[in-house]
């Protein structure tokens, strides 16, 4: 299991960039793992393959988080691409995200701590990461975010005390902190349920090439949005909006 998670920015693609801070998060659930089937069969006339040779290698798996504000901040920018902050922290900051016209995403460095107790647990470092899709939901709880990774390539380290993990105390979004507007319409007290995801259909092929076992770089190959909604129908209101 994962006892903590944490990423970094990366200045280049699959680089480990030391300068920069690994922001801590709390988690929920972490499947990030290497990839099943990586090696290659050496054919011979033998029934059975008696040598294989490792393959095309490239890391992937999903993160479940509670949401709060800053992470959200974090991930919309590592989903869709630009950011643009503006104002101060005493005044109030406004941050803008929205898709980059471009297939390059930011990317970053993942450190997941896994400790199942054993005399072998460990830090699973993953290089090259990419958000290959973000999915958030809102009902009747927490917001949670599902974010889904590939990765470029991994190494393991030693695994981090305590005391080396700082994570940020701001609590996550309930329900009855969301509004929803339709338009100008605020829309709040006849929503039950949103769920808000983005694909960027991500496939490690997509960063196969001559001379790299691993990707050389993880493109979109497609931005899809969704929104999905669940709204009091008491009028036909929203239907006239809809058609």
């Amino acid at each position: 299991m994962a006892r903590y998670f944490g990423l970094r920015p990366e200045t280049t693609y699959g680089i480990e960039d030391t300068s920069k801070t690994i922001k801590y998060l709390e988690v929920n659930k972490c499947t990030l793992q290497p990839p099943s089937g990586a090696n290659l069969d050496i054919e011979t006339i033998e029934e059975t393959p008696t040598r294989t040779k490792r393959g095309f290698y490239s890391p992937s798996g999903d993160v479940e988080i509670a949401l709060d504000i800053p992470t959200i901040i974090d991930f919309l920018y590592y989903t869709f691409g630009v950011k643009v902050d503006s104002g101060t922290a005493a005044e109030g900051l406004m941050y803008e995200m929205y898709p980059n016209a471009s297939k390059k995403l930011p990317s970053f460095t993942c450190y997941a701590g896994i400790d199942d107790g054993n005399t072998d647990d460990y830090e699973y470092v993953v290089y090259g990461c990419c958000v290959s899709k973000l999915v958030i939901s809102l009902s009747d709880g927490i917001a949670i975010a599902t974010i889904t990774i590939q990765g470029q390539r991994d190494s393991k380290a030693t695994l981090k005390t305590d005391s080396e993990i700082d994570i940020d105390d701001t609590y996550p979004i309930a329900f009855y902190e969301a509004k929803t507007y339709i338009g100008d319409e605020n829309t709040s007290s006849r929503s039950t349920s949103l769920e808000f995801s983005f694909d960027n259909k991500i496939t490690a092929t997509n960063g196969q090439a001559f001379d790299y076992m691993h990707p050389y770089r993880l493109p979109s190959s497609g931005k899809e949005p969704t929104v999905k909604t669940t709204v009091f129908y008491n009028g036909s209101d929203i239907l006239t909006k809809y058609w």
